[in-house]
């Protein structure tokens, strides 16, 4: 009977002959059709061999194993130390086999991926991997304490890598991409997270072969032996909205504090570089190759040879002008304008507001509406600053003076590590904020409705001509979502 039904099958379906509507041969149905996204819960945060319950390894082996586009969550917070025996995650394998992965932690402040390994200084691997053509999406986690001997301490990427509202710090490569490594092909997307305290030979935080964008995020005390203190680019980068703050290169031949951009395209547009050194040459920027730039702060960086900048000048993005970028270096005037530490008045890098630490632009700043508003409207400003905070004037730089401020928590907390704005840490800045302040509400997790439980009453809102730092404090506008949608409470458990 089988061989029977093997020469019917061959027979329908290789005659040249016109098929009967009646009679069609076998059609086969792709099993990926009909196969429906999967989540999985990590409930464990042990990664030791012989544990109970669902460890983020098993979570990955099992998406690896299915044809589905995955989801891994967490019903665990705290510290999940990879085993120093089994070493580095599964690799992400290839969306065609596997389908896509989207990882989703609670938040970089309670759940920390670490290849620490008690401290171990002999431990030698890293901790994502992501194969060519896999695809990973990554939020809400801090990934840290990775140290190998190879490329890319946190990530290692020949696929897509899509990094949110995460923490990439203390992690090592003896190699390049302290954080990141991302190969040629391969495309990485970082958004409102923070790369910090990262140590390479070359790209202490990213070393770039392919294609990067950085949007909203701050990349501080990164260090690279020879070139990038926080960036090395061989192929494409898109910043924006970015704060690069203190990082450095060491050796004797080191350039490019900041940036090292040694081949390929670099775009910049309303970033502020300042604190970073090298020590030959462009302790903010080092530019070997294509770079454009505007609406630009490169200031109070330090090196023997161009502190802000040295290498190829770089291009203007059009409409801007020379007067849409700042530097504290001289003989720039091609495409910026050169200014005094002073005259620019950039605080200093802390938490004003947003998911990521930026430098204000103090009262008087010249950076204040002297950018190109046509840029900062259009993507991928969008009129908004780093924090999310609406740009009321075309400010340069990360940081724009702005009096829009976003609740995205329920919590009734006021904590300025943990990377959200509470609706009472919201009203305390608008109290200490010069001019007209609007709360708005986005929260970061959660369903409608969403109910704010207040511990205590919410701080008293100052009379608006209270005297504060640039003027004085001026209303104060909250904009609720509905009224079916949010509930200021002050049941505080009954």
């Amino acid at each position: 009977m089988s061989n029977f039904l093997r020469r019917l099958f061959k027979r329908l379906t290789t005659s040249k002959s016109k098929p009967s509507p009646f009679l069609r041969p076998p059609q086969l149905t792709y099993l990926e059709e009909r196969i429906n996204p999967v989540t999985i819960t990590v409930d464990t945060t042990s990664d030791a061999v012989g544990h109970t319950g669902t460890s983020l390894r098993d979570a990955i082996i099992t998406a690896n194993s299915t044809l589905a586009d995955d989801t891994i969550v967490f019903s665990v917070t705290g510290t999940i130390t990879l085993d120093s025996v089994l070493k580095s995650l599964p690799t992400i394998a290839a969306a065609s086999s596997a389908g896509t992965l989207t990882i989703t932690g609670p938040g970089s402040s309670s759940l920390t991926i670490s290849g620490l390994d008690g401290g171990n200084a002999n431990r030698n691997f890293n901790i994502f991997n992501i194969a060519s053509g896999g695809n990973l999406t990554i939020s809400g986690v801090t990934v840290s304490g990775a140290k190998t001997s190879g490329y890319g301490g946190a990530f290692k990427n020949s696929g897509t890598l899509s990094i949110n509202n995460s923490t990439l710090s203390g992690n090592t490569s003896a190699n390049d991409g302290g954080a990141v490594q991302n190969y040629g092909g391969a495309s990485v997307t970082i958004n409102n997270s923070t790369l910090s305290g990262n140590i390479a030979n070359q790209g202490g935080a990213v070393q770039n072969g392919g294609s990067v964008t950085i949007t909203n995020s701050t990349l501080s005390g990164n260090i690279a032996a020879v070139r990038g203190g926080a960036i090395v680019n061989n192929g494409t980068v898109t910043l924006a909205n970015s704060t690069i703050f203190g990082n450095s290169t060491t050796t004797l031949s080191s350039r490019g504090g900041g940036i090292n951009n040694n081949s390929g395209t670099f775009t910049i547009t309303n970033s502020t570089l300042s604190g970073n050194s090298a020590a030959v040459s462009g302790g903010g920027i080092y530019n070997g190759a294509t770079l454009s730039i505007a609406n630009t702060i490169i200031a109070n960086n330090t090196s023997s040879g161009g502190a802000d900048f040295s290498g190829y000048s770089p291009s203007l993005i059009s409409p801007a002008t020379a007067l849409s970028n700042l530097v504290t270096q001289a003989n720039l005037s091609s495409w910026a304008t050169t200014k005094t530490s002073a005259e620019i008045n950039l605080g200093p890098l802390q938490d004003n507001g947003g998911p990521t630490f930026t430098q204000a632009l103090l009262p008087g700043s010249v950076a204040i509406a002297a950018g190109n508003s046509t840029l900062s409207n259009a993507s991928p400003i969008n009129g908004l600053d780093q924090r999310g905070f609406s740009r009321i004037t075309s400010d340069i730089g990360a940081y724009a003076v702005s009096n829009l401020i976003k609740v995205t928590t329920t919590a009734d907390t006021v904590n300025s590590t943990d990377g959200v704005t509470s609706l009472r840490e919201a009203i305390a800045l608008a109290n200490t904020t010069a001019g007209d302040d609007q709360i708005s509400f986005n929260f970061a997790s959660g369903t409608s409705p969403y109910t704010i439980t207040l511990s205590s009453a919410l701080p008293t809102i100052v009379n608006a001509a209270t005297a504060v730092t640039g003027g004085t404090a001026g209303p104060l506008t909250i904009t609720g979502p509905g009224s079916s949608s949010l509930i200021i409470s002050g049941l505080d458990g009954g």
